[in-house]
């Protein structure tokens, strides 16, 4: 199934029209029906619009299928025990490791704080290692800047993927 076909099918499971689509997207009505003909194809930025249009992870007008659980071990300090790491776990120990290597660090905070919905949640303490400063931030702040960069790196690597001839595994010479 391509994009197009994707984009037409949660916009009929929304039960919208193209022109609700462009509109609720600021998208042209023509170009959302050459998009689902598969007549143009939608930059990164475009599909993101498109995506929050329909309440929808880029994943899944992109058709990338979620990792599989992935077996960890936890020290319990007094036993070990294996456990799965969900999709969702696993791509946001990528995250917080991807935040390490570029110089910053995340805890999470017992602080808690007052949202405007009145509801409770997480104050997370971001620190810059290069400037030894530290700024707090809402879980939900963390989770947006988390999917933005995950969505965007899926869409560039799968991008570069479909312009690339697709070979047999060389398990022989896997790297590390």
């Amino acid at each position: 199934m391509t994009v197009g076909e994707r984009i037409r099918q949660n916009r009929l499971n929304k039960k919208m029209t193209q022109k609700e689509l462009g509109e609720k997207a600021g998208i042209a009505e023509p170009t959302i029906r050459r998009y689902e003909l598969g007549k143009l194809n939608p930059k990164f930025e475009t599909l993101q619009k498109i995506a929050d249009a329909l309440d929808v992870g880029i994943d899944k007008l992109k058709g990338i299928k979620p990792l599989p659980e992935k077996e960890v071990e936890l020290d319990l300090g007094f036993k070990k025990e294996k456990a799965s790491m969900s999709s969702g776990a696993i791509e946001l120990e990528a995250f917080d490791k991807f935040l390490e290597d570029i110089g910053f660090k995340t805890y999470v905070s017992p602080t808690l704080f007052e949202n405007p919905e009145g509801k409770n949640g997480d104050v997370w303490i971001i620190e810059d290692i290069r400037e030894n400063k530290f700024y707090a931030a809402k879980t939900t702040d963390l989770n947006k800047l988390k999917d933005s960069i995950l969505s965007f790196s899926k869409f560039q690597i799968y991008e570069l993927l479909n312009s690339l001839k697709q070979i047999d595994s060389p398990k022989a010479s896997k790297k590390p």
